[in-house]
């Protein structure tokens, strides 16, 4: 099924298929989204916001706070240090909502 897309209705294999896509960054299709992959790469590389932070007044002290390259590197930082935020909330989300959903039995049996 690498070319095909699948449902987010899908049940059993086919949306393993589609999880384990998503989990690897290897989406298809309008309805995969590649960020979880990516999101799971960022949790086990993660650079601490105070640290970077911390490095930034440095810099700032440094370099001025009205510098341009200070100014420069600082939008790029909030601009992805939002991103990144949004990417693991959205990740957080998918774990308990529809992996262990999918994975465990219903209650019925």
């Amino acid at each position: 099924m690498p070319d095909k897309t699948i449902s987010i209705r899908a049940t059993g294999v086919a949306i393993v298929v589609k999880l384990c896509r998503q989990f690897r960054g290897k989406s298809f299709g309008p309805t995969e989204k590649d960020y979880i992959g990516f999101a799971l790469y960022e949790r086990g590389h993660w650079v601490a916001t105070a640290s970077v932070e911390r490095w930034l007044q440095q810099l700032a002290a440094i370099l001025g706070e009205t510098s341009e390259l200070y100014l420069a590197i600082l939008a790029e930082w909030t601009e992805y240090a939002r991103d990144r935020n949004a990417r693991a909330d959205r990740l957080r989300l998918q774990i308990p909502k529809r992996l262990w959903a999918w994975c465990l039995p219903d209650a019925d049996g």
